[in-house]
């Protein structure tokens, strides 16, 4: 029995080893377990805040890329924006190309035609003066002081002008082809002629509104005017024209005015002179220009003016005339007293008929009563008429002893 139990005791024993080293074995594997779960938390703590950081850094990016997203929406929309300006700008620059093209269309008609009515007014113009210089009789002299305003085609010109959508830029382009067949051929001077004078005298009478880009086209011609006016000091219209394109296309302040003044001493013997001068601006100087024309002999023309402007100086018209007859008397005498050529001597003779006529008739314009002065005058034409036909007989003998 005591055997039995002492078996019982040892198996008792060695389970209860068996369960200590268990037990042993099992607090080790607790332990590294706990390690090893202490471990695997650490590395999920780690995870845990990589994912966090790695999460901010993200929402970071979604943020700036949303941000990116309107900066480029924003700008998509501005581009748009600017694209649907530049198409409007782009139709707005085709419908006014368009709208010059058919401009320029109407421009080139409307020259055509005016050109056909200047040739129509030049050959009127050319067959009326052939007349007059076979009419010796006539008691006016129809030169320098004759506005064209009377002349053939004269309505017809200026309905043109009014008729056309740019008429002054259809008058610069008439003018700037005697300046540029000046600048191609190299001439001495300009080819201004009556028939500029006459156009410009008819856009002068609808004062036409002068658009940004035609003023700077007519100053660039005026100033080539200019330059080329001293070649030009034989042909008085082309100052007249140079002192018009200033008074029609406003541009009188660009220049130098007492220069714009003494120009006006060239061209004081053409009637439109009178009116530009006032047009200009000059009017509060009149007083001192005529008598600057006085002291310059240019006696007719002061005259003109003293009328034109109702000056003081009226009452001595009739003395400026006697002046000018008395001028123009020994300027024949001495050119045929001298030992010069039968033509010569014709020519002076012409000159002053042609000077005694200017003088009736800026009379007869100005309605001064001279009846004696007239009388004198008609006298002497026929005087100098008489001694210019004995130069032309003496000369026709001569020929004919020669012949003989």
């Amino acid at each position: 029995m005591s055997e039995k139990l002492e078996n019982k005791k040892k198996q008792f024993d060695y389970i209860q080893g068996q369960l200590s080293s268990d037990s042993s074995n099992v607090e080790v594997k607790k332990k590294e377990y706990e390690g090893l779960q202490r471990g695997i938390e650490g590395q999920i703590k780690e995870l845990k805040e990589w994912f966090a950081a790695r999460m901010k850094d993200i929402e970071l990016k979604e943020r700036q890329i949303e941000e990116r997203m309107k900066k480029l929406d924003s700008k998509e929309k501005q581009f748009e924006g600017q694209l649907e300006e530049v198409e409007s700008i782009r139709k707005k620059y085709e419908s006014k190309l368009n709208e010059i093209l058919f401009k320029e269309k109407q421009v080139e008609a409307q020259l055509k035609e005016l050109e056909v009515k200047m040739m129509q007014h030049e050959a009127s113009v050319k067959s009326f003066r052939e007349q007059k210089q076979e009419d010796n009789q006539s008691s006016t002299d129809e030169g320098s002081f004759r506005l064209f305003s009377s002349e053939p085609n004269d309505t017809d010109i200026l309905d043109v002008l009014r008729s056309s959508s740019d008429p002054a830029k259809v008058i610069l382009d008439i003018m700037k082809d005697p300046m540029d067949s000046h600048d191609k051929k190299g001439d001495q001077a300009m080819a201004i002629d009556d028939s500029h004078i006459f156009l410009l005298e008819q856009l002068m009478k609808i004062s036409p509104d002068i658009e940004s880009h035609v003023r700077e086209e007519s100053m660039e011609l005026a100033l080539n005017m200019k330059a080329n006016m001293r070649l030009s000091t034989d042909n008085s219209l082309v100052v007249l024209s140079f002192l018009m394109i200033l008074s029609i296309y406003k541009l009188v302040s660009s220049f130098d005015e007492d220069e714009v003044l003494k120009l006006f001493e060239i061209v004081a013997h053409h009637k439109p002179s009178i009116e530009l001068f006032r047009m200009i601006g000059f009017a509060d100087k009149i007083s001192d220009f005529v008598e600057n024309l006085i002291k310059n002999e240019q006696y007719i023309e002061a005259v003109g003016f003293i009328c034109a402007y109702d000056l003081a100086e009226k009452n001595r018209a009739a003395d400026l005339f006697r002046e000018h007859v008395n001028k123009a008397k020994l300027t024949c005498e001495s050119s045929c007293k001298e030992p010069t050529s039968k033509s010569s001597k014709i020519r002076a003779a012409k000159q002053e008929i042609t000077s005694l006529k200017t003088v009736l008739q800026c009379i007869s314009e100005n309605n001064k009563k001279c009846e004696e002065l007239v009388k004198e005058i008609q006298d002497r034409i026929l005087e100098v008429e008489k001694l210019k036909r004995m130069i032309i007989m003496a000369s026709i003998k001569k020929n004919l002893q020669y012949l003989l």
